[in-house]
Order: structure tokens, then C-alpha cells, then sequence
């Protein structure tokens, strides 16, 4: 299944994520010695980052890789960024790593994927560099694959309002609704998770 969803992002590399340039890659990202987040969740003003720490093999960093965030659900909506570079679905943030291997994304977006649509990965998260060993000249790892993206704003409309209240309030003490498990990863709505939705609330695009 990762194969198949990474080999697809190579052909959208013009959507305007641009990769590094060098000769070779003197690493390969390796998805076992990297740090993706657990669960992913996304808000319209763009205040749940999702850290990224790309290393090889050897757990050395990977500096100036091009890490693509992606989201295939079709019920996300997006506000846009700086690093969203790609207008057409699926939406793509682009970031490069910086000399420890890191990247931040900071996805304005609201909706939900709750592993209940007809695709069966709503996002991922991959890694490239330049290979001149590898056929296309570009080395592409897929870090990890997600199957639920959740967010405060559930109803995708951009604001986090009384209706996501609702909506949350419905699912309380749910395990049958992960997508608004914004909190812990655990996939119980919870205390926790009207924590972060309270400190999201009235919130919108900015």
C-alpha cells in the first residue's frame, strides 16, 4: 500500500515542490530512524504544526531533503500557506529540511477523514532527494501514511463554531469517531480533546 501511494507523488513534483540540487544523494531518508507525528490533525488558522525530522539509515540527519505533506480525503478544505504548493487536489505542502533535518508545516485546513471515505490513506507524509543512481534522478520515501486527519473545524467550513461543538459533544466518550481525536492519539474522544478544540474555538482562515 505505501508503494503505491508514493510512486503517484513523483509525478507532481512540477506542482511546485522543487527539490534539492546536488550531484547525488550522499543519503537516503529512512522512515524507521525519522519522526513523523503519531496522528495528524490540521486547523484553519494554521496552529497545529506538524513537525518532521528526516534521517538515513544511520540516524544522521538529512539536510535540504524536500518533504511533501499530502492529503488525498476529499473532505478537507484548505485555507492555503506560504508552503502549500500545489492548487489542485490532492493538497500538498512542500518544506525543505533545515541542517538537523527538520521541517515544519503549519496547514491551514479544517474537516475531517475518519477512515469512513473511499480513500484508504487521507495523507502522508514523504521525503525526497537527488539520486543519480535511481532511474528518474530523485530518490522519493515514504515516511508514514495516515489513514484519519482530524481537526477542530469538523464540519469544514473554515471556522471552528458551535456546530463542531455539536458535533464533538455527540461523540463523546466515542472511539467509533477518530477523526476528532485532537489530542493523545489514543482515538478516544476525551477531556483532552475539548481542550484543544476550546483553545480553537471562534477561530477561521486567517
Amino acid at each position: 500500500m505505501l508503494s503505491f501511494w508514493c510512486r503517484p507523488l513523483a509525478l507532481f513534483v512540477g506542482c511546485g515542490c522543487l527539490l534539492s540540487v546536488a550531484p547525488a544523494a550522499a543519503q537516503i531518508p529512512d522512515p524507521s530512524n525519522s519522526v513523523v507525528p503519531a496522528c495528524l490533525n490540521v486547523a484553519p488558522n494554521g496552529t497545529l504544526p506538524v513537525d518532521v525530522h528526516v534521517a538515513d539509515e544511520s540516524g544522521v540527519p538529512v539536510a535540504n531533503a524536500s518533504v511533501t505533506l499530502e492529503f488525498t480525503c476529499g473532505n478537507l478544505a484548505a485555507c492555503g500557506s506560504e508552503s502549500f504548493c500545489c492548487s489542485t487536489f490532492p493538497i500538498r505542502y512542500c518544506e525543505s529540511t533545515d541542517g538537523s533535518g527538520n521541517a515544519t508545516f503549519n496547514p491551514a485546513m479544517g474537516g475531517h477523514c475518519c477512515g469512513d471515505e473511499a480513500c484508504d490513506v487521507s495523507a502522508s507524509v514523504h521525503a525526497s532527494v537527488p539520486d543519480v543512481a535511481h532511474p528518474n534522478g530523485v530518490r522519493l520515501v515514504c515516511l508514514k501514511t495516515y489513514e484519519h486527519v482530524g481537526s477542530p473545524d469538523g464540519t469544514g467550513d473554515l471556522v471552528v463554531n458551535l456546530e463542531d461543538y455539536v458535533l464533538l459533544e455527540e461523540n463523546w466518550v466515542s472511539t467509533t469517531y477518530p477523526c476528532l481525536d485532537l489530542a493523545g492519539c489514543d482515538g478516544f474522544v476525551w477531556f483532552a480533546d475539548f481542550y484543544v478544540f476550546s483553545d480553537h474555538f471562534l477561530t477561521q482562515c486567517e
